[in-house]
């Protein structure tokens, strides 16, 4: 069971999506997206496959399948996994987190992070 909620600006849309809690998740998850080459800023609370697929459409060179390892390692204990990302290039670097946890409402703590 986790909370869902969206809230950020990309290309001069902003979305924000009302909380809700999904009963079907089975991993939670948490990410910050600061990308400015895309105009997108903001954080996503949902299922850890939903937000793997925003980090996927980004951040190509993420590996996927290690981030869910490490996951799924921290959840014996029920520790949140954070990793930070950094995208760089010729005059950037970004960076943005993903985290991830198990346990319901895990993500509440980052509610409200303007």
């Amino acid at each position: 069971m986790c909370d869902t909620l969206q809230k950020y600006d990309k290309q001069g849309l902003r979305v924000r999506r009302t909380p809700v809690i999904d009963n079907s998740c089975k991993l939670c998850s948490y990410i910050y997206l600061n990308i400015s080459q895309q105009n997108f800023h903001g954080y996503i609370l949902d299922c850890l496959p939903t937000t793997l697929n925003f980090i996927n459409k980004y951040f190509h060179n993420f590996d996927i399948k290690k981030f869910e390892d490490n996951c799924e390692f921290v959840f014996k204990d029920n520790e949140i996994y954070c990793q930070d990302l950094i995208k760089s290039g010729n005059n950037f670097n970004e960076s943005s987190k993903i985290c991830c946890c198990k346990e319901s409402y895990c993500t509440r703590k980052y509610f409200n992070l303007d």
